[in-house]
């Protein structure tokens, strides 16, 4: 099982003082779905895989500073993980 947590935001995007209520924490996967033959420079050629990409779904929304825990990803598949803060106004974080 994955479990991410980090300090709570405290500043903005130009490094004042920041009250954030909020982080919305959302999942998406890659799959691989195929395989197609790259081929380098000099010619030869190897495997590459085909994801299929999951659009991002929303896991919650809340002031706690953590991802929730997520299954570890099956083999071919890569878990992304997006969290953004809220801040007291609504806004959304500065996307660094």
């Amino acid at each position: 099982m994955i479990g991410l947590c980090w300090d709570p935001v405290t500043t903005n995007c130009d490094g004042g003082p920041e009250d954030v209520v909020a982080y919305m924490d959302e999942d998406a996967y890659a799959r691989i779905i195929g395989w197609n033959a790259c081929v380098l420079e000099d010619g030869t050629t190897y495997p590459c895989p085909v994801y299929a990409y999951d659009p991002f779904t929303l896991l919650e929304l809340n002031a706690d500073p953590c991802v929730p825990r997520l299954p570890d990803p099956g083999p071919g598949e890569v878990l992304f993980i997006r969290t953004t803060a809220i801040d007291a106004a609504g806004n959304l974080d500065c996307g660094l």
